[in-house]
């Protein structure tokens, strides 16, 4: 279009280093440009005019300079810093009045992923009273008619695969997560409407934008505050009670505590009642009994990820005795010799980058 931007900034469009004087084909690409959101690179690099200019007029001798910059390279804002260089090669062997413009462009290719369909539930929604006890009915419903339909010589994948569903159908159904999730637990309803009106007005009205990111901050300190308020009156009351178990639980909940890596492992393989174990003839251990089952599903922590059956140990703690004995029959049968589930012969493997003082992290679970 033999057009010229020339000098001149435009915000976004054209940069510092344009050369000569803008036309009026250099304004209609500029407002091309401004609609598409395109910009011009080879104004953003800083270089002597003879890497600038793109054309040379035939005209053009020692004692008259015709030169012009009328070919660019426009890319979409959002890539521009893919844009190292950009400059003209006025030596390049080719046959014609133009120079050659060269760009260099650093991309990095991203892999797609098919991602599965997101099975997560909210497991925070059993704080809801109604919820809880809705779910908890109907779990314990489900798997009272199982207990009075199972016969004793049903085999064991069959058992826990009735269990699995039926808790899973349920729990998907009544957990379910809503659009918009809340990831804290201080997070409210008007926070989480003012940041979506923050969202509209991003890049389209800047004084609203700012005027709402400050209702957003304001927000989530009063929310924030409120919410410490709240577990520092559970700290005092538990603190009247006298009841230290619950108590630092409580403490480290609010100010994030953390444990050091060899006491979670200590915790986690060590073994304060092996004194206690009284081993059982031949190559059987004792029988699980029910009592062992419940106090396992009792020390269970909340809000952990589940594997890959899909049950929380949230779930678990909403069965009632008789289908604790459920499980407990299920147990005892793949103890005693009968196969184990292909359910608990599956794990994850995840890759955790660390700093680069500390090796890759794998973690199996």
């Amino acid at each position: 279009m033999n057009a010229k931007i020339g000098q001149g900034i435009v915000e976004n469009v054209v940069g510092h280093y344009g050369l000569g004087v803008r036309n009026e084909r250099g304004e209609r690409i500029i407002e091309f440009c401004q609609q598409t959101d395109f910009t011009i690179m080879n104004t953003f690099f800083k270089l002597p005019p003879r890497r600038l200019y793109t054309w040379k007029s035939l005209a053009d001798c020692n004692h008259r300079i015709v030169r012009n910059q009328i070919d660019f390279v426009m890319i979409n804002r959002k890539y521009r810093n893919s844009v190292t260089s950009c400059k003209t090669y006025p030596g390049a062997d080719i046959p014609t009045d133009h120079n050659l413009l060269l760009a260099r462009i650093r991309l990095r290719l991203k892999k797609i992923v098919k991602k599965r369909p997101s099975k997560r539930l909210d497991v925070r929604k059993l704080q809801q009273e109604i919820i809880l006890q809705r779910t908890k009915d109907t779990i314990n419903n489900e798997l009272r008619i199982i207990s009075e339909e199972s016969n004793p010589e049903i085999e064991v994948e069959q058992l826990w695969n009735k269990i699995r569903r039926s808790i899973t159908s349920i729990t998907e159904r009544e957990l379910r997560p809503d659009k918009t999730v809340k990831r804290k637990e201080w997070m409210t309803d008007n926070i989480l409407r003012l940041m979506e009106e923050r969202r509209q007005h991003r890049n389209k009205d800047n004084q609203k934008y700012k005027e709402t990111h400050s209702q957003v901050l304001k927000a989530i300190k009063e929310a924030k505050e409120r919410w410490l308020q709240e577990r520092c009156i559970e700290i005092e009351m538990l603190q009247a009670k006298h009841d230290s178990f619950n108590l630092h639980k409580k403490i480290k909940a609010a100010t994030g505590g953390y444990r050091g890596w060899r006491q979670y492992m200590e915790e986690l393989f060590g073994n304060e009642n092996s004194d206690d174990i009284t081993a059982g003839t031949g190559n059987i251990g004792p029988t699980i009994t029910q009592e062992e089952v419940e106090a396992a599903i009792k020390r269970l922590k909340n809000n952990k990820t589940s594997g890959p059956d899909q049950i929380h140990g949230e779930v678990l703690k909403l069965l009632d005795s008789e289908q604790v004995q459920l499980l407990t029959t299920l147990f005892n049968n793949i103890y005693t010799g009968g196969p184990i589930p292909n359910d608990w012969l599956l794990s994850h493997l995840y890759r955790f980058p660390r700093r680069q003082t500390r090796p890759n992290a794998l973690i199996t679970g």
